[in-house]
């Protein structure tokens, strides 16, 4: 295994628009109207807005779980499919408010449709999902509804027990626009149910439908219209029934859609690197060796604000693949410290960040009451298994032994630790302060809930260990120390003293250069940049995990830390600082330190100086 430290950034890419991604479903055209138009709220439903918003997305709840559930986020349902004849539940639920709030919403499980007229009456409502199974008893119905008044009221219709020529002469006859197409079996007969709204005024949109569709066919649906799908459902045939609106001109944004994934976890962690929110749920069982399982189909669309929109299409050339999927995963995250977040792609993905997070460490240490006078002991690791006897050693406990220890002052070790990223000194610290269970619970306390420390820092993912945190938690760390709520006073001095940085590095210099030229400030630029700051702390893996000679080969590198840009008040330089954290990880390449490496690694160089350009173009227009 190969390891270092990235201490700092280096970068070079294109942009492009993200494309649709892959997927799989015979064909009936629907309807098409000659006008289009993308939703600013979820009046109508939620599968055309694309305003960044708050969503979930869970499987395997019991009817009290998602209760919980949508209690705990202040949420409401917009899919809900049953798993099993438990009754268990793979759910979607949104923010219900800004541009999803509605004046009122229900759902239920398990009702027959002669109740779910009456809920209907009785609730004013209307609905915008339906989930048809077979019970025992007949066919019941999971639906989610509405209230039907006030700015959601729409002329609308719905169907079930219906046959396909049924649900066309509907569509042809009523010029409502289908928002659900669920079909079911009952008594060995092909079954519809349908839920749809009057394609008028602002809800006009150019729409599709299509029954039965094989991957490829829906390939070509897509590209022959130039739409994006808004219902996907897998059929008992295996293949898919459809809904499409018009994704073009001034009505197109980013969408993505999977099927045969195997966890809804992993469509959550699609969606959260593509900053999507997910708008439609299928789950099926679907054969595989003779046996079935369960697979997932997902729709997304767009949930990115504009910086982290354009922070995607940073990365999109070199880390998609010809189909629009990940090459390993990928984020940026930035936030102002006491204030918003600017950009968040993919922040809260959990990954190893190799030597990022000793910061952590770097925390745990200043937390104590020990001087930084004090005497520190840390070890040589001559029988390390990777890089032995250098700092960049895979510390292990049988080389902590007398002939191999070593002292200096807290101090130094811990600008060792930060500034050189030795992995000596940091196996030190985690000795010296409870080992990981001690990280661990500084981590707690700094509010880092999804970071665990299980590993030495330079031992990759031996034994299967990995460590975890996320561009957010990270965050979350240099935003506690900045704000003195984690350190403060002279601390808090030496936690910024011991990293690396100062003045900022020549690709976010170059970053200012160029805004400042746009702006026509090319003059002032060097003032700017001598009153800019950063303290970062990078990581970096070379990772052969099976250590054998054919072994798959990942990279991964990462940097988070603290940014300083100057800003002018009546002529007064004020600092505006800012939390960051950049990653790749589990990137596959077919060597280390060869010209494929060296195209990724140049890729998110590149990436990390371009998570600031909106932030220093601000700052440079006060000047």
């Amino acid at each position: 295994m190969k390891t270092c430290d990235q201490r700092r950034a280096r970068r070079a890419w294109l942009r492009r628009p993200l494309a649709v991604l892959l997927v799989a479903a015979f064909a009936v055209p629907g309807l098409t109207p000659v006008t289009a138009g993308a939703d600013t709220t979820a009046n109508t439903d939620d599968k055309s807005v694309a305003v960044p918003t708050g969503w979930w997305t869970y499987t395997g709840l019991t009817v009290s779980d998602v209760g919980a559930k949508l209690r705990q986020n202040n949420a409401r349902l917009t899919d809900v499919e049953r798993l099993d004849s438990a009754g268990r539940l793979a759910v979607t639920m949104v923010a219900n408010r800004g541009a999803y709030a509605v004046p009122g919403w229900w759902w239920y499980v398990g009702r027959t449709p002669a109740q779910v007229a009456d809920l209907l009456a009785a609730n004013d409502a209307r609905l915008i999902d339906i989930d048809p199974h077979a019970t025992d008893a007949g066919t019941r119905f999971n639906v989610v509804m509405v209230a039907n008044s006030g700015s959601t009221a729409r002329a609308w219709s719905w169907l079930h027990g219906v046959s396909a020529t049924q649900v066309d002469r509907h569509v042809a006859a009523s010029g409502h626009r289908l928002l659900d197409l669920e079909e079911y079996q009952e008594r060995g007969v092909t079954k519809y149910a349908v839920a749809a709204v009057a394609n008028t005024g602002a809800d006009a949109k150019a729409w599709q439908y299509f029954y039965g569709q094989t991957a490829s066919e829906i390939g070509t649906r897509l590209r022959e219209f130039g739409g994006r799908l808004v219902n996907l459902e897998r059929t008992s045939s295996g293949r898919f029934n459809i809904i499409l609106v018009r994704n073009a001109g001034t009505d197109a944004f980013a969408w993505w859609y999977y099927t045969e994934l195997r966890s809804l976890s992993r469509a959550a962690a699609l969606a959260g690197q593509f900053s999507a929110r997910i708008v439609d749920v299928e789950s099926y069982l679907t054969p595989v060796s003779g046996t079935l399982v369960r697979r997932y189909a997902v729709v997304m669309i767009d949930n990115a604000n504009a910086a982290t929109r354009r922070m995607r299409e940073v990365f999109a050339p070199t880390f998609l693949d010809a189909n629009g999927n990940p090459k390993g995963v990928f984020g940026a995250y930035l936030k102002r410290a006491g204030g918003s977040v600017v950009t968040n792609l993919n922040g809260s993905a959990v990954i190893d960040p190799a030597s990022s997070l000793k910061a952590l460490h770097h925390l745990r240490a200043l937390r104590s009451d020990d001087s930084l006078g004090a005497n520190f002991t840390y070890y040589d690791y001559p029988n390390s298994p990777y890089n032995a006897n250098t700092s960049n050693a895979c510390p292990i406990a049988s080389d902590e032994v007398a002939a191999n220890r070593r002292t200096m002052k807290l101090g130094d070790a811990l600008e060792t630790m930060m500034v050189n990223s030795d992995n000596r000194t940091t196996r030190g610290v985690a000795l010296r302060y409870g080992g990981f269970s001690g990280l661990n619970t500084t981590a707690a306390a700094a509010g880092m809930t999804n970071t665990r420390v299980r590993q030495n820092i330079g031992c990759g993912y031996d034994g299967g260990l990995r460590n975890d945190t996320t561009m957010v938690d990270l965050g979350r760390l240099y935003e506690g120390v900045h704000s003195g709520t984690l350190l403060s006073g002279t601390r808090r001095d030496a936690f910024w003293n011991r990293m690396f940085g100062g003045a900022v590095d020549a690709g976010i210099a170059g970053i200012v250069k160029d805004e400042a030229s746009k702006l026509g400030k090319s003059g002032i630029a060097d003032a700017f940049i001598d009153e800019a700051s950063w303290r970062v702390k990078g990581g970096s893996y070379g990772i052969c995990q099976d250590r054998a000679p054919d072994c798959t080969r990942m990279i991964v590198r990462s940097e988070a830390g603290r940014l300083t840009l100057p800003v002018k008040s009546q002529g007064t330089v004020r600092n505006r600082t800012y939390v960051f954290g950049s990653f790749i990880s589990d990137v596959v390449v077919p060597c280390f330190g060869c010209s494929s490496e060296t195209v990724f690694l140049n890729a998110y160089s590149k990436a990390n100086n371009e998570l600031f350009r909106e932030e220093i173009r601000k700052a440079l227009m006060t000047w």
